[in-house]
């Protein structure tokens, strides 16, 4: 795949017709579109269409607008694109594969190693906890995902160190196959890929993304959105496993949790999700006929919602909604009287459409905004 052909189509303003349709799509998210605007791309004649015209079409709804796209910004960040497709790094963009995240859409994926996302009618079991699992928990990860491989069901990882390193490498050592989400930014072969090519690794984050603590919140999100079902294996009350439960809660995902063994604090998240009547529990020797049959359980968002709000962590480290040290986004909330639309917010912090989001969720979680369709706005302060 080589990124020749885009770069003169952008300097020309035209020819997109003959470029790879993924790095069309590619190019629009360097434009900073995101993914919820994918549907009105294809109904507009698909991205090549777009390019040409030179923007991108307005949704239905009268709060959204036209948004015109820069070809020579455009260019410049597709260009940082080149190194990661030189190392084997492919764009992901079928339609196949964006079916599985119509819940949480998304441009386009970053991938590397020789394994594909499943179709939806492959049952896929996202397995998630903390970092920090000591040897029991690692333990039971491994005997899951080795049944949930032999089954033939694909496993789900972050691919961060502890469950879900222990996920992935149990799944492909049982010959299963893996779909990894990572928060990287695509600019590197993976390490994980260097070791099992067989992997399919994803990043939704490109190249020209800017780095931030935050990533890992977004990239929780499609965790979720990969998965049919989301077994927590173990996750204490700052555990970022509590994002990957409220994505799969949004999202409609049944969530499970292995039977907790003790009241210590990697134990805290297993019990909140029972006794707040959010996730189904299941034995280590898991039956994995019965376990793709669960569904989510009803109201299980807003038990876990009340959940999050009623921990003492979220009144013990408030927001700095005032002054200086105050997130940008808030600020510009404030200023704006306490709601903005999204592409306004963006064109006002002088920021993509993307990085806007990414600071968004992780305000959103923190209970600080709310998303009512294209306008953000203000909880507190």
């Amino acid at each position: 795949m080589t990124i020749d052909h885009l770069l003169q189509a952008l300097d020309r303003g035209s020819g997109f017709d003959d470029v790879d349709e993924a790095l069309l799509w590619a190019a629009l998210d360097a434009a900073g579109i995101t993914g919820n605007w994918r549907e009105a791309i294809i109904a507009a004649g698909g991205p090549a269409c777009v390019l040409e015209k030179g923007a991108v079409p307005a949704f239905a709804e009268p709060s959204r607008r036209t948004r015109l796209l820069d070809h020579q910004g455009i260019a410049t960040r597709v260009a940082l694109l080149d190194p990661w497709l030189r190392v084997g790094g492919r764009v992901v963009a079928d339609p196949g594969s964006m079916r599985r995240f119509a819940g949480a859409p998304v441009m386009c994926f970053y991938g590397a190693g020789a394994g594909t996302i499943p179709d939806p009618q492959t049952p896929t079991v996202a397995v998630v906890g903390s970092r920090a699992a000591d040897l029991s928990y690692i333990e039971r990860t491994a005997r899951l995902s080795s049944a949930l491989a032999e089954a033939g069901v694909v496993v789900v990882s972050g691919g961060a160190r502890g469950v879900d390193k222990a996920a992935q490498k149990s799944a492909r050592l049982h010959q299963g196959s893996v779909v990894v989400v990572s928060p990287e930014i695509a600019s590197r072969r993976p390490d994980d890929v260097d070791v099992d090519p067989g992997l399919c690794w994803l990043s939704p984050f490109a190249p020209w993304t800017r780095p931030g603590r935050w990533l890992c919140v977004e990239r929780n999100t499609w965790i979720a959105a990969a998965a049919d079902i989301v077994v927590v294996v173990c996750g204490d009350a700052t555990s970022g496993t509590r994002h990957t439960v409220d994505a799969a809660l949004r999202l409609g995902r049944p969530v499970v949790t292995l039977a907790a063994r003790d009241d210590g604090p990697l134990s805290v998240i297993p019990r909140a999700l029972l006794a707040h009547g959010v996730g189904h529990v299941v034995d280590d020797d898991v039956n994995v006929a019965a376990l793709l049959q669960l569904k989510a359980r009803p109201q299980a968002r807003e038990a876990w919602t009340a959940f999050l709000k009623g921990r003492p962590q979220q009144q013990e480290l408030p927001l700095p909604l005032l002054g200086d040290d105050a997130p940008a986004l808030l600020r510009l909330l404030r200023a704006a009287g306490g709601s903005v639309l999204i592409d306004d917010a963006a064109a006002r912090l002088h920021t993509t459409m993307r990085e806007l989001l990414v600071d968004a969720a992780a305000l959103e979680v923190d209970g600080s905004l709310r998303r009512e369709g294209a306008l953000l706005c203000l909880v507190r302060g």
